[in-house]
């Protein structure tokens, strides 16, 4: 809303006085008017609304499994409405609030030359079109990580507290025999669509997709906020269960994952020249791959380190069962492993 209201006030700027595109005449009545200082704020404020919310709906699991040209076809329908809507919307209030006169609005009417036409249409669609790209670039490179790097947050390497979720298939091998490449990666396509609820609604963050793994995080405060990093898991399992006869007539397979999850301090570092990126380097990521690991082997769907058992054991919404002191692969010093159960 903030970046509409600044894009129509630069309008003045870009379209009415670097060309000859609108004679104001004698519409003194009008300029004169409270309502022409703001109209194009308030034009910013009311279309930037519509945007948001259009946004927020197109954002939805049935669109997001569109292809992505029809879905920019779909957005661009609804922003055109959305513009005519806004446009009456500012005429009412100029006539009903401002006190504007009828003809005084009829005469603003006849500023639409098409020259005039040509020259809003262009200026909307490349605003809208800048504004799509940032938020699609903005969710490609993981929310919030797209200012981090304009702003130059992780230029040199600095440490934050975080915990880290590595979320596998479980048999992984037999499934992709038994339905082929294609197939396979349509049945994964699918397992990570319904992923995507749930990292909105438990605060997290989807760092790397690794062939059928998703790696996840979240600061300190996010996750371990309402066991949020515990629960994310727990939810994830019951959408699927929700979701089983659609991944049985699809696939004749039902989706289930195992995960490890460890928290510390790790370093966070800008990497890459043609292909930039923010990666997470440290013992933790390490670490919670390999209890992610030790799940088939003590089967087990989710394990915890003792520094997540430690911050989440006054939680009386999980339980935890410590399954002893084990040596990871990788590492020298035993570890103490917990696995989780849902209350």
């Amino acid at each position: 809303m903030v970046a509409w209201v600044i894009f129509m006030n630069l309008q003045n700027l870009v379209i009415f006085t670097l060309g000859d595109f609108v004679d104001y005449g004698d519409m003194k009545v009008y300029n004169s008017s409270a309502i022409a200082k703001y109209d194009q704020t308030l034009f910013g404020i009311i279309f930037g609304t519509f945007f948001t919310i259009i946004y927020h709906l197109t954002d939805r699991p049935f669109i997001r499994r569109m292809e992505f040209g029809k879905t920019i076809l779909l957005k661009s329908i609804f922003y055109v409405i959305s513009i005519v809507i806004a446009g009456a919307l500012i005429t009412i209030i100029s006539i009903n609030i401002a006190g504007i006169e009828e003809k005084v609005v009829d005469e603003l009417w006849l500023l639409l030359t098409p020259k005039m036409i040509v020259a809003q249409f262009t200026y909307f669609l490349f605003f809208i079109f800048i504004t799509n790209l940032a938020l699609e670039v903005n969710k490609k490179m993981g929310y919030g990580n797209l200012w981090k790097m304009i702003s130059g947050k992780y230029h040199k390497p600095r440490s934050e507290n975080r915990i880290f979720m590595f979320l596998d298939l479980k048999d992984s091998t037999p499934i992709a025999e038994k339905l082929g490449h294609e197939l396979y990666s349509k049945f994964i396509q699918n397992c990570f669509y319904d992923i995507t609820d749930m990292v909105i609604n438990y605060d997290a963050q989807i760092y790397q997709y690794a062939g059928d793994e998703v790696i996840l995080t979240w600061k300190i405060k996010d996750g371990l906020k309402n066991i949020n990093c515990i629960k994310f898991y727990f939810q994830y399992k019951k959408h699927l269960q929700k979701r089983d006869k659609y991944y049985q007539s699809k696939f004749g397979v039902s989706p289930t994952f195992k995960c490890g999850i460890e928290m510390g301090t790790v370093t966070v570092a800008e990497v890459g020249t043609l292909k930039r990126d923010i990666a997470y380097h440290g013992d933790v990521l390490n670490t919670a791959a390999r209890i992610q690991g030790m799940c088939n082997e003590l089967g087990k769907e989710i394990l915890i380190s003792e520094n997540v058992e430690q911050a989440i054991k006054n939680n009386t919404q999980v339980k935890t069962e410590l399954m002893g002191d084990i040596v990871l692969k990788g590492k020298e010093n035993k570890v103490k492993i917990f696995a989780v159960t849902h209350n």
